[in-house]
């Protein structure tokens, strides 16, 4: 089992979470069966279709649908922890906001270089309060 990290942007709510409240219903349905199935593999498990290592091993979940969702991450900074750092949009070779892979990227080396803050954070999912 993974233990969750998300970078922290000084939000309270941490960033994978404000994501997830802003997606609808059918995105937090695909988002919630993806990261079951990811948090009972190991690292080398995660493969296409639901995740995809680019540039800087930043490793992109996919969540498809009429608007591709992805959630940039990393395996760390520690074994067994997932760090999420940024949520974006994917629309051909276009991502949403602009210039994501370079945040996600900066921000990873932050953390590694104990530049930039992580906090732990719970895998956000429907509840019975919630539908």
């Amino acid at each position: 089992m993974w233990q969750w990290l998300c970078y922290d942007d000084g939000d309270e709510e941490d960033l994978w979470t404000r994501w997830y409240r802003g997606v609808d219903d059918a995105v937090q349905g695909k988002h919630d069966t993806i990261i079951e199935y990811l948090e009972v593999r190991s690292a080398g498990e995660w493969r296409e279709p639901h995740t995809k290592k680019i540039e800087n091993d930043i490793i992109e979940v996919r969540i498809h649908g009429n608007v591709q969702h992805r959630l940039f991450g990393f395996f760390g900074p520690k074994q067994g922890e997932f760090t999420f750092v940024l949520p974006c949009i994917h629309k051909q070779n276009v991502y949403t906001p602009k210039g994501a892979k370079k945040t996600a990227a900066k921000r990873k080396l932050a953390i590694e270089a104990g530049e930039a803050n992580v906090r732990r954070c719970k895998r956000p999912q429907k509840t019975e309060d919630s539908e």
